[in-house]
């Protein structure tokens, strides 16, 4: 065997080492050997399967969880469109939706969960007012105006979530290929 071929296969077998490397360690690697005769190896590389949560979701795992949260994003669209159409909600329904979003925080996290309580709240008060409404005969014109205004204001934020509801849900609805 003469030195050509002895640094050949010492360079094959470091190639090896570093191929072991990525492939035991799942990280970012570099590394770089100069050899006799203008001849090297230089590796770079990385294997990094991290997922971010609701950032990226990927293959079989991913098509599974958009499967779980599909049906809470069905439950806010239905629940937002009852109230855009009625003008409100009934307490059956506010229940219903809280019993149907029960599961975001485990699925989603904390912020679409804490999104999703505050429609659920809102509609909470909506009907509150609505029903404070049929009963103020005895109120001055001034509290049915100021109660009829807050009435006015979270059926408009409710409506409004009907469009920014999307936005909240986008990020944990995509499904990227990488």
């Amino acid at each position: 065997m003469n030195g050509t071929t002895a640094t050949l296969i010492a360079l094959g077998l470091i190639a090896l080492v570093f191929i072991s490397f990525f492939a035991v360690f799942r990280s970012k690697g570099k590394g770089k050997i100069k050899g006799p005769f203008g001849m090297g190896i230089e590796v770079e590389g990385s294997n990094d399967t991290n997922l971010k949560r609701g950032d990226q979701m990927q293959g079989a795992t991913a098509l599974a969880l958009y499967e779980k949260r599909r049906p809470i994003y069905d439950a806010t669209e239905k629940f937002l469109i009852r109230i855009v159409q009625n003008g409100k909600a009934t307490p059956e329904e506010i229940l219903h939706f809280g019993r149907d979003v029960d599961q975001a925080l485990f699925l989603f996290g904390p912020d679409l969960d804490t999104y999703l309580r505050g429609v659920y709240s809102k509609a909470v008060e909506l009907g509150s007012c609505i029903e404070e409404l049929k009963t103020a005969q005895n109120y001055s014109r001034d509290e049915w105006l100021r109660l009829n205004n807050r009435k006015t204001e979270l059926f408009q934020q409710l409506a409004g979530e009907l469009e920014g509801m999307r936005g909240q849900f986008a990020k944990y609805m995509t499904l990227k290929d990488d």
